[in-house]
């Protein structure tokens, strides 16, 4: 699937740096690299919605380079990476990170809303009996 999202990379010798996600699949991904990694080199790919994911470079051609998961990506993996909200904090450059799309509310939280929201309504239709009766 083509995403097209910034992500990073870390290898053994290198410090971590930005890359694009062009392209990918629970098994593996297609990367934009600043610098080129040989075949069987083992990276991290860090993935916006995902996380951090071990992979082994495949191929390379140019800039571009085909990898392999370790480990399929769980199921439903791709599409949070499509869907994450992500934005680069400041003075990253241009390395994004996740941010959340929403936060959800404590089960008691919840329940306290929907009885207050109850209790109002309840509270109109009193008023306007009192007003009217």
């Amino acid at each position: 699937m083509p995403i097209d999202r910034a992500g990073t990379i870390r290898t053994s010798d290198q410090p971590p740096a930005s890359i694009v996600i062009s392209d990918l699949t629970r098994d593996g991904c297609r990367i934009e690299a600043p610098m080129p990694l040989a075949k069987g080199t083992p990276i991290s790919v860090g993935i916006a919605g995902v996380g951090l994911v071990e992979a082994e470079v495949r191929w390379r051609d140019g800039a571009s380079h085909g990898c392999a998961f370790v480990e399929p990506l769980k199921s439903g993996a791709v599409t949070a990476a499509v869907l994450s909200n992500v934005h680069p904090f400041p003075g990253q450059g241009d390395v994004a990170q996740p941010t959340a799309i929403g936060a959800k509310l404590s089960t008691r939280l919840s329940m306290a809303a929907l009885t207050l929201v109850g209790a109002a309504g309840w509270g109109v239709v009193l008023a306007g009996w009192w007003l009217l009766g």
